[in-house]
């Protein structure tokens, strides 16, 4: 089935989105690549802004839903906790365009995250908090702050998926560094280093 004209438009402004950031982003260009004029852009979306945060809300909702359902298989606050760093892994590993996006933001202090999306963000967090919650419950976590285990998950997983050039400019100096390792991988040494940390 082709394409309707609005899902055209979302898939162009999440690459330019990734590639130049909002503000190095203009509607004429996420036009031109979606192949519409600039009128039926606006007809749908009324704000380069309105684009912007439509564009992160469905993919964020989308990993939220792939989240939850990886973490309601498993009964155990170890392995939801694992679910949930392989679906973040997988997404990004499946989804190039939102890791730069994020990025972006977090190094801007999140300066075009409006109020629905850090909406959204806190629902994902919460998932995190929750795994820790039941884990200190169980007797199988320590205390610790939610905020930091996410924003390792978080901030690996993004860096790691969006430097597959630079990674593979170093990988005949590897020497056991990790930067061939694959998503997969990955995942399961930021697993280990994460549980290790807050695991009794």
């Amino acid at each position: 089935m082709a394409k309707d004209t609005k899902e055209k438009i979302l898939d162009a402004a999440k690459v330019l989105f990734s590639k130049n950031g909002f503000d190095g982003c203009n509607v004429d260009v996420i036009a031109d690549k979606a192949m519409v004029n600039k009128a039926t852009i606006y007809y749908h979306f009324k704000s380069k802004a309105i684009l912007y945060e439509t564009v992160l809300e469905l993919n964020l909702r989308k990993f939220l839903h792939r989240v939850r359902k990886e973490i309601q298989k498993e009964t155990s606050p170890v392995a939801q906790l694992k679910a949930f760093i392989y679906a973040y892994a997988s997404n990004f590993a499946g989804n190039k365009h939102m890791a730069p996006i994020m990025l972006r933001e977090l190094a801007s202090d999140g300066t075009h995250i409006t109020g629905k999306i850090r909406g959204i963000l806190q629902e994902i967090i919460l998932e995190v908090d929750t795994i820790l919650h039941d884990g200190r419950k169980a007797g199988q976590f320590q205390k610790t702050k939610t905020f930091l285990p996410y924003f390792m998950i978080v901030g690996s997983m993004n860096i790691y998926t969006s430097t597959s050039s630079m990674r593979k400019a170093f990988t005949e100096q590897d020497n056991d560094f990790g930067f061939s390792l694959t998503i997969d991988d990955a995942a399961d040494e930021l697993c280990s280093i994460i549980l290790d940390g807050v695991k009794i």
